[in-house]
């Protein structure tokens, strides 16, 4: 009887437990982790881009991780181990590295910022974090440069590349973050107006360039990854919509699953209920109809579809990490894979064909013939690139060798023309002054068929 008792309460124990634990993963009850110490100091860089959630994120190190823990400080506990470098004069706040960019020739304050991440890192245990959405500016048409002052904080911390690793976030659908980008530049223009008046505004003959660059950097944030992985360097891409999938927030990835910090349920201790802020999405309104802004979508998918093949090497190396992986590549067509590649950093065609989209003639400017309109952008497979360093094969030949073989040729000839002169001085005035006549029409020649093709 009392062994029957026993088994009895042991079985119902066992059910209990059982159940216990059921409960326990239907509710997700709170797994909890210690802040890790790393055995060596890292080098972390938080590069945006752009409208990708990276506002609130940079906000929240820069206030809770620059001082370090402080006895009867609890809410810095969490990440104790690291810092946000910040200068004596806090003057730019979280924005401060991004001066770095903006203000490049002020040797005062980038020696101010580079001294403070020099003492910050030797007081930091795990290490130092630092951000800005200007280091999404990588590329041959960012406005900025942000590989310079990168370089110089590593080589100035006397960092070996593995101990470097950038932080970008992916964000979907892609025509949020271009929608978010447009409302933040110029909030009170239409979309018409944010494309229109940068193709041709004499007010400010730069704004073409801006919005390239913002498509080249600020929308490219593959583009960015890549150039940071060629450099030896690690990164942690996020995708965001994966993030969202799982209930997390990007703030608390960040703290949690890269940094190490303490953490309770995917949330950093005694921060739970901070989110990161969402960018704001404009309603594009008529400027564009529902079937146009699909094809937005798709051209920007398109272009990240044309990195797949660049990043598996890296992916594969675990140099690259792609964490909460979800619409990244989800889309993407081996049966299309040369307008992918096409597209990759064929930023004036991404340029082209979202002004094709819209009506220039309503806000008084007139775009010319000739451009690459959507529907081509979204289907050609060849000579798309506009002179630019990725793109069509048989352009790029022409621009990188034979343009230069015909310059060469015609300095050889002018060359060998000054030594026949010496040799001839005999030679009449007139024999002279007709083959001068005849070197600078070849060579005006050769000059006009470069310009025009580079312009086409």
């Amino acid at each position: 009887m009392t062994l029957l008792h026993h088994s009895r309460t042991s079985l119902a124990c066992l059910l209990f437990l059982a159940v216990l634990i059921a409960v326990q993963i239907q509710t997700g009850v709170a797994e909890y982790s210690e802040a890790v110490q790393f055995d060596s100091k890292e080098l972390i860089f938080f590069a945006g881009p752009h409208q990708a959630d990276n506002s609130g994120v940079s906000d929240f190190f820069h206030h809770w991780i620059a001082s370090g823990w402080r006895k009867g400080h609890p809410n810095l506990l969490a990440l104790r181990y690291w810092r946000w470098p910040t200068p004596e004069d806090d003057y730019y706040g979280a924005e401060v590295f991004g001066e770095l960019m903006k203000q490049h020739n002020n040797a005062t304050l980038n020696k101010d910022i580079i001294v403070s991440i020099q003492n910050f890192w030797a007081e930091a245990e795990n290490g130092v974090v630092i951000g800005s959405e200007l280091f999404d500016q990588v590329g041959h048409n960012a406005r900025y440069d942000a590989l310079t002052p990168m370089n110089k904080i590593v080589s100035t911390l006397q960092q070996d590349d593995e101990n470097v690793t950038v932080i970008l976030n992916y964000r979907t659908p892609r025509i949020e973050q271009w929608m978010s980008i447009w409302n933040a530049n110029d909030p009170n223009s239409t979309y018409t107006e944010f494309m229109c008046k940068s193709y041709h505004n004499p007010e400010d003959p730069d704004l073409k360039k801006v919005r390239i660059s913002q498509l080249s950097a600020s929308m490219n944030g593959l583009n960015a990854a890549y150039e940071f992985l060629r450099r030896g360097w690690n990164v942690k891409l996020i995708d965001l919509e994966g993030v969202h999938q799982t209930d997390r927030d990007v703030t608390h990835v960040i703290g949690c699953d890269i940094l190490k910090g303490e953490c309770e349920d995917g949330y950093i201790a005694r921060h739970d209920k901070f989110r990161t802020p969402d960018e704001e999405v404009p309603d594009i309104g008529n400027d564009v109809g529902e079937d146009e802004a699909r094809k937005v979508e798709e051209l920007f998918r398109f272009r990240d579809c044309g990195y797949e093949e660049l990043m598996k090497p890296f992916l594969e190396s675990g140099q690259m990490e792609v964490m909460y992986k979800y619409s990244i590549w989800a889309d993407c067509e081996p049966g299309r894979s040369e307008i992918y590649k096409n597209l990759a950093n064929a930023d004036e065609t991404v340029y082209t064909a979202l002004l094709s989209q819209v009506d220039c003639n309503s806000v008084g400017i007139e775009v010319h013939d000739g451009i690459i309109t959507m529907d081509e952008a979204l289907t050609m497979t060849g000579n798309i690139n506009h002179n630019e360093r990725k793109g069509g094969m048989l352009e790029g030949l022409f621009n990188n060798i034979v343009v230069p073989l015909v310059f060469m040729g015609a300095i050889a000839y002018a060359a060998f023309y000054l030594y026949k002169k010496r040799q001839n001085r005999a030679l009449n005035s007139r024999a002279v002054a007709g083959r001068r006549s005849d070197l600078q029409a070849a060579a005006g020649s050769i000059q006009q068929t470069a310009m025009s093709r580079q312009m086409t």
